[in-house]
């Protein structure tokens, strides 16, 4: 059985499953509507992976699929959503 997930990357250096399943088309669809909402908080960017299992039915490893990256560094992130002292927020989140 072949599965696939989608997972978002941030600022805080976390990755989040927030879509498996075993169709690479669905991933597709899920993928294109996280494209038109475009970034939210602390994400960096979102790839769809299909997963590599081992014997065990364990993940082995990811084979990149496709993504977005809306930002290619933490760096990148923080010119965009620059932190407010008064407020004690990063703006733009």
């Amino acid at each position: 059985m072949v599965k696939y997930q989608i997972t978002l990357e941030d600022a805080l250096d976390h990755g989040t499953v927030v879509w498996e399943g075993e169709s690479l088309e669905e991933g597709f669809v899920e993928l294109n509507s996280l494209r038109k909402v475009g970034a939210e908080g602390y994400d960096m960017s979102v790839e769809l992976e299909r997963l590599i299992m081992d014997d065990n039915g364990e993940i082995d490893d990811y084979e990149y699929i496709d993504g977005i990256v809306w930002y290619e560094s933490v760096e990148d992130w923080e010119v965009a959503h620059p932190w407010n002292e008064k407020e004690g927020v990063w703006e733009n989140c």
